[in-house]
């Protein structure tokens, strides 16, 4: 039987492994099995009649009406509709079933959490793929008038191409920013109602009347995290009273360059201090 949820005014009939739907594009995905049900809905695996792997995320009801939900949804997809890059991950269609709204995204192979554990993990070699491919996402969505807000290891993919010609495994791996669910346009953000993961809020998030406010440095100072997160190989967290006495940049102060200067300067707490855009980060970067 599917499984069902109620918004506060309908019946939702959600995915289920086996179900198949006709998308607005005119081919048919056919669900697997369920990866995540996290705060923002639920996540399954699915593949079309292209054998394209995919993954169809459903917005969870949480107590809010059909046209909250929709409104969400519609939000969402225009984000993402707008948001195309080689390094932000596909969106391929969206549809609504039975009160359900669904959007179908290309699925990588794993995120950044994945990488870390696997056996021999060396966090200096992966440094520099990673921050050109993230960077790159974060400029282009910075270009677009966008904020992402949620840049952490366990949003950020990595995704072994396909080779048509030869069927021995692929090779060929690439970095993709995922789950653009609660990005903003910056001029839309609204402090008292913006959603920021605990264990990785910015000083501005903390303080913005000693450090400023959020907005696309935002991101500079999340990647910085991630990227003192790729060189340890672990995610690493710090206490709010932490964050607000500067740990994070004398963190990344003992880093060697160009890494430990790049990244002091993007995890610096004040905004107007911090390095302002993603291109400024990578060149930073590139020092010797």
């Amino acid at each position: 039987m599917a499984r069902t949820l109620t918004t506060r005014d309908r019946l939702v009939v959600l995915p289920e492994p086996g179900h198949r739907y006709l998308l607005p594009t005119g081919e048919t995905i056919t669900v697997g099995k369920r990866l995540g049900n996290g705060a923002f809905g639920l996540v399954h695996e699915a593949v079309d009649d292209f054998d394209n792997a995919l993954v169809v995320k459903t917005l969870s009801p949480r107590n809010r009406t059909y046209e909250e939900i929709k409104a969400n949804w519609e939000r969402e997809i225009q984000a993402l509709s707008t948001l195309r890059h080689p390094h932000i991950t596909h969106v391929y269609s969206w549809f609504e079933h039975q009160n359900a709204f669904s959007i179908v995204i290309e699925r990588c192979t794993g995120t950044l959490k994945d990488l870390f554990a696997m056996p021999g993990y060396d966090g200096s070699v992966w440094m520099r793929p990673i921050a050109r491919c993230i960077l790159s996402g974060i400029h282009f969505v910075h270009s677009q008038g966008y904020v992402h807000k949620d840049i952490h290891s366990g949003n950020i993919f990595w995704l072994m191409h396909r080779n048509e010609m030869d069927a021995t495994p692929a090779s060929s791996v690439t970095f993709k920013i995922g789950d653009l669910g609660i990005s903003r346009l910056a001029t839309e953000i609204d402090f008292f109602g913006t959603v920021l993961a605990q264990w990785m809020l910015p000083p501005e998030f903390l303080a913005p009347d000693r450090f400023g406010y959020v907005g696309p440095q935002t991101d500079i100072y999340h990647a910085g995290l991630l990227l003192l997160s790729v060189w340890h190989g672990q995610d690493l967290q710090f206490e709010k009273s932490q964050i607000l006495d500067g740990l994070p940049r004398s963190v990344a102060a003992d880093l060697p360059p160009p890494w430990g200067p790049a990244l002091e300067k993007a995890l610096r707490r004040t905004v107007a201090q911090r390095t302002q855009t993603a291109v400024e980060l990578w060149r930073d970067l590139q020092q010797p």
